[in-house]
């Protein structure tokens, strides 16, 4: 092998928005004269050759392998004289907007081996995660590539507990940039989501609410994140939700109170308002931060229900055991406006009359003072509280 020129001091300006170099050992291919006929040899990477140095001989055309230098701007496709694709295959210029078909390069490649269970799907986060990885700034971390199996890739986990594949995506300390692709939304059966403590910048895609899988582990902490908090995260059922140390403003989502997530973290942001009516409570046996946002909590929003029943006496029944069960904190109980009355733990409703007759919750681990209001439920024959721990006066 002959060695080349050195890293040149002065390189031309990269047409990419946000250009990555690198200089490394290539391969020849063809033609020493025809940059789009170089590849690496120890990676694949997409993008353009802005610039091709001949060996420090000055020869040219000849086909044995060569140490040489190469400025290389990472781009959305290939432009000008020819690129390399994720595939290691030179591919003619092509206009800014062509997107590359990560979805054959992935079946054409490596990265879904052959006779493997679920491939259709290993295919699929393959597309997937090259789409992203093409939006993002990466300064050569990740090894991404169709021609390299995805078991392989950096930050990539793939498991499959009960024949199901779970994907888990740990790319935290990368030092990734750009904004946060939304095509990460498109990852099914994505559980882990770890993009902490890299340099992401920008709004988070509320597109990142459709992660609706079952305890997920949702942390984009420590990056530059602006913007406020998209109300569709509230559709996440998180283990773990945290956005600690970015740059957020705005207030916190009221419907994250009523999300499936077991934890949040928030501090180290600009968060203004109130905390919502219920999000201590759904995240305290977790743990939270919250006390240390300083904020006050939000009142209790006006209990409407309407939406379960259209009875005039069981919509003044059903605002009162809902006040009971806000004031001494029975949130084991399923009472909600989004549960049909008649399915409530502990009451039965009359059908012919659709008033309430009976109240049950014995041995139901109640605790505090009997409320009074349950003496005025309209229509209540019969009540039983046994087997609890509540005092006072009947």
């Amino acid at each position: 092998m002959r060695q080349g020129v050195r890293k040149s001091e002065t390189l031309p300006a990269c047409e990419a928005a946000q250009p990555m170099i690198y200089w490394g050992t290539l391969v020849q291919t063809n033609s020493i004269a025809a940059p789009g006929r170089w590849r690496r040899k120890d990676e694949h990477h997409h993008g353009t050759l802005q610039q091709l140095e001949s060996p420090s001989d000055g020869s040219t055309g000849d086909r044995r392998p060569a140490r040489i230098g190469i400025h290389f701007c990472r781009v959305a496709a290939s432009v000008g004289g020819g690129g390399v694709n994720h595939a290691g295959n030179t591919v003619s210029a092509a206009s800014p907007e062509t997107a590359p078909d990560y979805h054959s390069l992935c079946s054409n490649g490596s990265a879904a081996p052959e006779r493997t269970r679920s491939r259709g799907r290993l295919i699929e986060w393959c597309a997937v995660l090259l789409a992203i990885q093409d939006k993002l700034e990466d300064p050569g971390e990740l090894n991404w590539d169709a021609n390299r199996s995805i078991f392989r890739w950096k930050g990539v986990w793939i498991i499959s507990p009960d024949y199901v594949r779970e994907l888990h995506l740990e790319l935290h300390d990368k030092g990734l940039k750009g904004s946060i692709p939304p095509e990460f939304s498109q990852l099914s059966h994505l559980v882990t989501l770890d993009l902490s403590d890299n340099e992401l910048t920008g709004s988070i895609p509320p597109e990142l609410g459709n992660l609706t899988r079952g305890d997920l582990h949702f942390d984009l902490s420590n990056n530059q994140l602006t913007g406020s908090i998209p109300p569709e995260l509230s559709y996440l059922n998180a283990i773990i939700f945290n956005l600690r140390d970015n740059q957020l403003t705005g207030s916190i989502p009221v419907g994250l109170a009523y999300s499936g997530i077991d934890t949040i973290f928030l501090s180290g942001n600009n968060i203004t308002g109130c905390i919502p009516h219920g999000l201590r409570e759904l995240t305290e046996r977790r743990g939270n931060d919250l006390d240390s946002l300083g904020l006050p909590d939000c009142p209790p929003p006006p209990v409407d229900c309407t939406a379960i029943t259209d009875n005039p006496d069981l919509l003044s029944d059903c605002k009162k055991l809902l006040s009971i069960k806000d004031r001494l904190e029975w949130d084991h109980l399923n009472w909600s406006t989004s549960v049909d009355i008649r399915d409530w733990e502990g009451v039965t409703v009359d059908r012919a009359s659709q008033s309430l007759e009976r109240f049950d919750l014995s041995w139901s681990e109640l605790s505090g003072e009997i409320p009074a209001e349950l003496g005025s439920l309209s229509s209540l024959e019969d009540l039983f509280l046994y087997g609890n721990q509540l005092s006072g006066e009947i």
